[in-house]
């Protein structure tokens, strides 16, 4: 036995080569995906505005079991958005407040030519349908957990093209006992 030929060797650094590079890649892919996920987080890390916000949302709604990681998302869309909406936020809060309003029908009935009221609404829309703006450029921040399918989540599957449901590919896959013949 000789040792390995030099295409051996060649092959060999490609192949070590290509591992490296495919490291490399998956550690610069986590990098700028943690990055990015970082920088939303420091849109909204302040927790007051946070929970100023679930305060609103958990009133204009009518639920009290709202997700916080969707009402932060939401949060980071509207400040990007409206510059002024922690202002907003807790404007809104203070007149509810003051309303003694037990629910948003009966504040929306004081409140219908209020500047603030597009605001409201567009929140509404955001916990509802899981959106803030509309176009076929929107933003999706909630889609399996918007409230409008949560009535009826027990007896309807939420629409969607993956035909076994939102995030389908985070259960693992029935077993396959005996291969189907076609």
């Amino acid at each position: 036995m000789s040792g390995p030929s030099p295409l051996d060797t060649a092959l060999t650094l490609t192949r070590r080569r290509l591992a490296l590079a495919s490291g490399a890649a998956l550690i610069t892919a986590y990098g700028w995906a943690s990055g990015t996920s970082i920088a939303q987080e420091l849109v909204t890390t302040d927790q007051t505005g946070v929970d100023a916000f679930m305060t609103l949302s958990r009133f204009v709604t009518g639920h009290s079991n709202l997700n916080l990681a969707t009402g932060t998302a939401l949060l980071s869309g509207l400040q990007a958005l409206h510059p002024h909406v922690q202002q907003d936020i807790t404007t809104l809060n203070n007149r509810i407040a003051q309303s003694h309003a037990p629910d948003i029908e009966t504040f929306d009935a004081q409140f219908t030519n209020d500047p603030l009221r597009p605001l409201v609404l567009q929140i509404i829309k955001g916990w509802y349908a899981g959106v803030l703006e509309s176009g076929t450029n929107a933003k999706v921040y909630a889609f399996g957990s918007a409230l409008m399918y949560q009535t009826s989540r027990d007896n309807v599957v939420i629409p969607t093209y993956a035909h076994n449901g939102p995030n389908y590919w985070l259960a693992e896959p029935n077993p396959v006992d005996v291969m189907p013949k076609f």
